[in-house]
């Protein structure tokens, strides 16, 4: 499942995302997006993912 990915991997995507934020020329990035930016957005995804998928087993399970 896609979200087991995103939570597998959170540290290390959040890691390099922060080396490019810190790499690119302009705009620089601020410390509130190094911190909450790409972080927050991993949680929200996996969480919707989670229930997404959920959703989706319980909704296909009615059908067989």
């Amino acid at each position: 499942m896609l979200y087991e990915f995103v939570t597998t991997y959170r540290d290390p995507i959040i890691e390099r995302a922060r080396q490019k934020l810190t790499a690119r020329p302009w705009p620089s990035a601020s410390a509130e997006e190094l911190e909450n930016g790409v972080p927050l957005f991993l949680t929200q995804l996996s969480e919707k993912l989670r229930s997404e998928s959920t959703g989706a087993t319980r909704h296909g399970r009615e059908y067989t």
